[in-house]
Parts: C-alpha cells; structure tokens; sequence
C-alpha cells in the first residue's frame, strides 16, 4: 500500500523548551525524533517516486492498448 506515513514528532521539533538550553536527555530525544522524522520523509519520498512511476507505466500501457484497438478497427495489421 503506497499511503504516506505520518509524522507523529513534526510538531515536536519546534518546542520551546528547546530554545532555552535544553537538558542532555532532551537535545538527545530530539534528536532521534529529528532522525525519525527525516527518515519517514525519505521514505515517503521513495514512495511518491514509486507511485508516480506506476501511474506513468499505466499511462502508457492505455495508450499503447488505445493505439492497438484503434489500429485493429482500421484493419491494419
């Protein structure tokens, strides 16, 4: 299934707590959520190209299908 995953921590990244000197545990969990978050969208982008490949080879196959049955009722062969 080509959903795009969320993003539970995107919100997390921007918190206060963070601008004032934050603790070693806290600049650590942010960290990883930071990793997390960039790694959900690379995979997302992974996706998206996937899924936009797919969409392009469908184009294609109907128009090669469309020019097929169009090329049998005209009688060409």
């Amino acid at each position: 299934m080509n959903l795009p995953a969320l993003s539970p921590y995107a919100d997390a990244l921007d918190d206060p707590r963070l601008h004032g000197g934050a603790s070693f545990g806290l600049q650590e969990e942010i960290r990883q959520k930071v990793a997390t978050t960039q790694e959900l969208r690379r995979l997302n982008r992974t996706r998206a190209r996937a899924l936009v490949t797919a969409l392009a080879f469908e184009v294609l196959a109907l128009a090669l299908m469309t020019a097929s049955v169009a090329l049998e009722l005209r009688g060409v062969r």
